[in-house]
């Protein structure tokens, strides 16, 4: 599957990293999700920056002048 995405992303010209993580399921509500070394939640970006509706604005920030590169 990671191939799948990983092809699209080189066909557009992106150079992005894909990295797959482990999921396991213990019930029809819950699971537990593998954490990706040096990342952020969400949750905690939203505490973090109150005033940034969402991550484009959040990235179009902190990357100014490389957005691109974010």
């Amino acid at each position: 599957m990671i191939t799948k995405f990983k092809s699209i992303f080189d066909s557009a010209g992106l150079s992005v990293y894909v990295k797959a993580y482990e999921i396991i399921v213990t019930g029809p509500d819950s699971g537990v999700l593998e954490f990706v070394k040096d990342t952020h939640s969400l949750d905690s970006l939203k505490k973090k920056y109150p005033q940034f509706k969402n991550l484009k604005q959040l990235y179009q920030h902190e990357f100014e002048y490389n957005f691109e590169e974010a």
